[in-house]
């Protein structure tokens, strides 16, 4: 009640306040009768003798009101309103028309022209106090919701900045992966800023392509929740080499711990082994999965074995998954249901047997994405997308060409040769640059190791890694003893690089020759501490944490890694034999 008072008293005192006002009469009496009832008010005013004087003294003297005549030499008041009116812009500066003229023409036409007010001669004293003080009110109004309007522009300028720079951050998450590679094409399309639908595509140390195509309950920022989590935990653990059915269940607890119980997210995990010629299936609360076979015409559907990931506890959730031997030429189609419940403008949804029908005529030679596409485009001509859409589509023959290409590099690889290089990147070089890459490249120009790409990859980012990240930063691996932990981590990480000031990391990479075999030493010293090297030495089949499972699996792979006493220099030897793969070796 209090505030109330003080908010009347306020405005109380804005509208009692003395005004600037121009009187715009041409004839000279009148005009000095005006300006004598509002010096007796207490207001300041000129007086211009034209509509042509008017608009310029407004300009140069900026009046707080104007009362205007209406028959005036070279502009009448009419055209002097329309002008004022005009330069005032999104201000309230009330015009009222002080004139002889009485009859329903004149007043209309003064209306029209933006006149807020109107008064007839002669001129009564009250009246005219009355009038101005309205039109003081009428201001005081007006410039609150002028202020109002102008907080709430600023707030959604700064939502749409923070708007722009959450969804930049989600779609760097989400599109991080391995999605541009032979035989799967892919296409997501949101209903709202924020998508609930998520397709993610990483290729393992080993070799393989884990894929996830998600769904969460929804659209929206509501349904967006749960995939950057998903995301991280996805990328992250596949990376490191977790098994898919691993993933799933750290998936599931993730989801079912951190999003309320109507947020869920249907799912669709593959994992792809091309030189094994097997998919690894796992589905759960998404539509059927279509197989088409190129050979034989036939159209078959795997339907979900599962619940959606989130719905169950840990306890109860399984990750058994379908092994589905990949003999010949097939196309898989996984989607969301967005793409079924696509509706007409008549609100016809595009339905399965749409859907069926299209494949059977048109996917022969494989699932064409575009024509899919084009018949979700055709179907709704123009209507309102209501949900979000995702489709996967996973063609066999053309991931059997990659593998076949993969193999017969190995023939094309030249004989074991001797040679080295060394790369030395200081503080600044190392918040830029990411080194593994270019190593990797100049590798495989010199030697043409692309049989080996995954096991010399994952050699040298592991070690890469372990050297930033404990030798120069001194991070602790144990705080990645969750999902949570990842994320901890890595904002840790680049608050830390940040902070990095000395400190340098040299990638020392040689390569020879013994009994016919190609020797790959790589050495990466920094200049950190060091640290205690038998805290990291432990087994990566006994580890399921995030944590500690970069060194076993690069002691996977060499034929040795050893550390200098002080834990700052770490040697890994990897041996490759010509016309032989790593899945051979």
């Amino acid at each position: 009640m209090g505030d109330m008072d003080a908010c009347a008293r306020a405005r109380a005192v804005v509208v009692n306040r003395a005004l600037r006002v121009l009187i715009v009469e041409d004839n000279a009496p009148n005009a000095r009768a005006l300006e004598s009832i509002l010096r007796h008010f207490g207001h300041e005013s000129r007086i211009a003798r034209d509509g042509v004087e008017a608009v310029e003294m407004f300009q140069s003297w900026q009046p707080e009101l104007v009362m205007m005549d209406i028959m005036m030499p070279r502009m009448d008041g009419y055209e002097a309103t329309r002008r004022i009116k005009a330069l005032s812009g999104e201000h309230f500066v009330p015009v009222i028309f002080v004139t002889a003229l009485n009859d329903n023409t004149s007043l209309c036409k003064a209306v029209e022209a933006g006149g807020d007010d109107y008064l007839t001669k002669p001129y009564v004293l009250e009246e005219i106090g009355a009038k101005i003080t309205a039109m003081q009110r009428i201001m005081v109004l007006h410039e609150e919701l002028l202020r109002h309007k102008t907080v709430a522009e600023r707030h959604q300028i700064q939502q749409q900045k923070e708007l722009r720079v959450a969804e930049h951050l989600f779609t760097c998450i989400l599109n991080r992966g391995s999605r541009d590679l032979p035989g799967i094409s892919h296409w997501v399309s949101s209903a709202a800023v924020f998508c609930g639908d998520i397709i993610l595509v990483s290729e393992t140390p080993q070799g393989s392509i884990q894929i996830l195509v998600g769904d969460f309950a929804g659209h929206g920022i509501t349904a967006a929740i749960g995939a950057m989590p998903a995301a991280e935990t996805f990328y992250g653990m596949s990376a490191k080499g977790f098994s898919l059915e691993r993933i799933l269940e750290e998936l599931n607890q993730k989801l079912h711990k951190v999003l309320p119980p109507d947020i869920f997210c249907a799912a669709v995990a593959l994992e792809i082994d091309p030189e094994r010629k097997s998919l690894k299936l796992w589905s759960g609360g998404m539509p059927p999965i279509y197989v088409r076979h190129h050979d034989t015409n036939e159209l078959t559907g795997i339907p979900a074995a599962h619940l959606a990931l989130g719905v169950l506890s840990p306890e109860k959730f399984t990750a058994e998954t379908r092994v589905i031997p990949l003999g010949g030429a097939e196309s898989f189609l996984v989607f969301s249901d967005g793409l079924i419940r696509a509706e007409s403008l008549d609100g016809e949804k595009l339905g399965t047997e749409r859907l069926e029908t299209f494949l059977m005529q048109n996917s022969a030679d494989g699932i064409d994405l575009d024509a899919l596409r084009g018949l979700v485009d055709t179907h709704m001509g123009g209507h309102e997308q209501l949900d979000d859409i995702s489709i996967l589509i996973v063609d066999t023959a053309q991931l059997e060409k990659r593998a076949q290409k993969d193999t017969q590099s190995a023939a094309e690889t030249t004989d074991p040769l001797t040679w080295r290089f060394s790369l030395e990147l200081e503080a600044d070089s190392l918040r830029r640059v990411n080194p593994v890459p270019l190593v990797m490249n100049l590798i495989q120009e010199i030697q043409g190791l692309a049989p080996f790409r995954q096991h010399i990859f994952s050699i040298l980012s592991e070690l890469f890694a372990n050297a930033l990240d404990h030798g120069l930063l001194e991070l602790d691996s144990s705080i990645k003893a969750d999902s949570d932990g990842f994320m901890r981590f890595y904002q840790l990480k680049n608050e830390r690089l940040e902070d990095l000031q000395d400190g340098r990391l040299m990638l020392e990479i040689s390569h020879g020759v013994e009994g016919g075999d190609g020797i790959l030493e790589v050495r990466v010293t920094d200049s950190g501490e060091g640290f205690d090297v038998a805290a990291l030495r432990m087994c990566l089949d006994d580890n399921e944490q995030y944590s500690g499972r970069g060194l076993p699996l690069v002691q996977s792979r060499c034929e040795s890694v050893s550390f200098n006493e002080r834990g700052n220099v770490v040697t890994a030897r990897y041996r490759w034999q010509p016309g032989v793969t790593a899945m051979d070796a």
